[in-house]
């Protein structure tokens, strides 16, 4: 027996009850491997805030490898032999859970909470369109769920597999020192956190957590809070609502054709001569704007605020209440028109197509969607979409009355073009590896959503021309834009639904009218000012306040400030933010069970503000009139 050896069991006493101290040991340097890393990647200096939470993060990752430990010896002397195995493999699945943590904080910017809440947080029910949203087909989505169920069972046989190599190194330990170190180490952090917690801003607390295996420390910093002298304005009731409409009694001078393109994830600093021409030229030619982003980083809430013009924090409320679908759309029907929609996106998401449409989908009088059929790749199913279009504008009754919508899914990850589609833009990534995707490597990444970009602008240059050669484009109204932006690690994320910067919410937003009679009053619009821009377009009034939030891009009295949710999966957005040409503010409401009872919000940007002018926090406040 070597003396390191001796000097070892001597520290350790040996005790009955033996446990495999390799397996433990593995989850200790893995994790602590992990949580180091984060400061690497990060690049900060061991001084001030980042070494107060490198030490937690050592310190956590102790406490937790000591404890299930700790659990591991008492289960193996007191419970049956499945049930201490059963913990084995709750442990291995901790272990990847850990793993998963890191890898999404280090590509998004995010928890394993925040994909457990995509997933999971509107029930089973969800999980089928959450899959396909991220556009994985169904043999992915076995491998997935399969490697899910194998997972305590791996972790089982690795245990047993490093249980022989653990008899060669047959160390034992006290439980009692074990139990006393981690209430040692348990106590030197919470003794950290009452001397230090004070000094670290919450928006550098939210950032370094993520590093943290315990998810946070013992304290956390107090939020910043300021009150709000009355409640938000509740959501629109739906039978006021049409009560306000019938009211107005609005008529249409005349009934051009309306074509509303809503692009997945289309940034808005992509839209360049160089990657999509066609949609470039068309902005050049017709309105666009300094300034135009979407009213959420993601496309549920993005949608909503599209087709309700409506604030999207109060689409869930909306989406629970209301059965006849968008105002906006119901005018539309009011006025004669026929509503058309081709969807390469699944309208079912988040049951966006009752929200959008009506609970029997009644204000659609024809939708193809391709969604089902998931063998073919969101590119193709954007073809066929174009293709259908294009058919109808052959038909004499497609000359006039109609809306035509159409959603377009290839520029989402997994950023989809045909094979045989010729690329501008290389070298590509044949498909995205997120285990080793990183700031440094993203260019080929941005290279295929570029080229993505590409598809979806030479099929809207294929339909131009559709309507050009049947003498159609100039009596059109056409609006384009993307349901959100995308994010390329600018902020130390990639894709979207994380951050509220301009990254995830910029987005190209194109107006072209049959004359383009008026010249639009702000250098900056949003998606909620779509369809109150195309109403005032044809009845030339602006008077909609009773209707929905969004204002004419022509109206004179159009509010300086604009507004962005962040992704809250199915329940109401929590955060939002509320900026104008000057200012930025980030908001978090602080009643998270029911908004429209918050008396306070939490700042959490800026950090340093003296004071918040309230017509900042006017647009909130806004109460409906009374119908009656």
């Amino acid at each position: 027996m070597s003396r390191f050896r001796r000097w070892l069991l001597k520290l350790i006493p040996l005790e009955n009850g033996e446990v495999n101290t390799v397996y433990f040991s593995f989850f200790l340097f893995l994790v602590l491997g992990m949580s180091v890393s984060h400061f690497f990647v990060w690049k900060t200096p061991f001084t001030g805030i980042p070494l107060f939470f490198f030490l937690h993060a050592l310190g956590q990752c102790f406490l937790e490898a000591g404890i299930l430990l700790l659990l591991g010896r008492l289960l193996k002397r007191w419970v049956p032999r499945w049930l201490f195995y059963s913990f084995i493999g709750f442990s291995f699945a901790v272990l990847l859970a850990h793993f998963a943590d890191f890898t999404i904080a280090r590509l998004m910017d995010a928890s394993i909470s925040y994909i457990f809440h995509y997933f999971f947080g509107s029930g089973l029910s969800h999980l089928v369109p959450a899959f396909q949203s991220l556009n994985l087909n169904s043999v992915m989505v076995a491998i997935v769920f399969g490697a899910i169920v194998l997972i305590p069972f791996i972790g089982i046989a690795f245990y047993c597999a490093t249980d022989r190599l653990s008899r060669f190194i047959p160390w034992k330990f006290s439980m009692s020192r074990l139990t006393l170190s981690l209430l040692v180490i348990g106590s030197a952090l919470f003794t950290l956190d009452l001397l230090f917690q004070p000094l670290i801003p919450r928006t550098t607390y939210t950032k370094y957590q993520k590093a943290l295996p315990l998810g946070s420390t013992f304290l956390q910093p107090t939020p910043n809070y300021i009150a709000l002298h009355k409640s938000i304005a509740e959501a629109r009731n739906e039978q006021d609502t049409a009560m306000f409409k019938e009211k107005k009694k609005l008529l249409a001078a005349s009934k051009p054709n309306i074509y509303l393109f809503v692009i997945e994830t289309l940034r808005k600093d992509f839209i360049t001569e160089e990657i999509t021409p066609e949609m470039f030229r068309f902005g050049e030619e017709n309105i666009s704007f300094k300034e135009s982003f979407s009213n959420a980083n993601c496309t549920h809430p993005s949608w909503f605020a599209i087709f309700h013009s409506d604030f999207p924090y109060h689409w869930t409320t909306m989406r629970d209440q209301w059965t006849h679908g968008s105002i906006p759309l119901q005018i539309l029907k009011d006025f004669g028109y026929k509503i058309s929609v081709f969807s390469s996106a699944d309208l079912k998401y988040y049951q966006l197509d009752g929200l959008l449409f009506g609970k029997n989908r009644e204000l659609a009088d024809h939708i193809e969607e391709y969604t089902d059929i998931r063998s073919i790749d969101p590119c193709d199913r954007d073809r066929m979409g174009i293709e259908a279009l294009s058919m109808q504008l052959d038909k004499e009754e497609s000359r006039s009355g109609n809306v035509f919508i159409v959603f377009f899914d290839a520029t989402h990850s997994e950023y989809s073009f045909p094979a045989d589609f010729p690329l501008k833009f290389t070298p590509i990534v044949k498909e995205i590896d997120y285990l080793t995707l990183t700031k440094e490597s993203v260019e080929p990444l941005k290279n295929r959503y570029r080229n993505a970009c590409g598809y979806i602008d030479s099929l809207m240059g294929s339909f131009f021309a559709k309507l050009k050669e049947k003498n159609l484009y100039d009596q059109s109204i056409i609006a384009i834009t993307g349901d959100h932006g995308e994010e390329f690690f600018e902020e130390g994320a990639i894709f979207h639904g994380t951050h509220l910067n301009h990254y995830q919410t910029s987005v190209p937003l194109f107006y072209k009218f049959q004359t383009n009679p008026w010249v639009p009053l702000d250098s900056c619009s949003t998606h909620l000012d779509i369809f109150p821009s195309i109403i005032h377009y044809l009845t030339g009034r602006t008077d909609f306040k009773d209707l929905f939030d969004g204002q004419s891009i022509f109206a004179p009295d159009r509010s300086p400030h604009r507004m962005a949710v962040l992704n809250n999966g199915p329940h109401a957005p929590l955060e939002f933010s509320l900026e104008n040409a000057k200012e930025k503010y980030h908001f978090r409401f602080a009643n998270a069970s029911n908004i429209y009872a918050s008396d306070q919000l939490e700042v959490i940007f800026p950090l340093n503000h003296s004071s918040i002018e309230e017509s900042l926090l006017r647009p909130i406040f806004s109460s409906y009139p009374d119908p009656y």
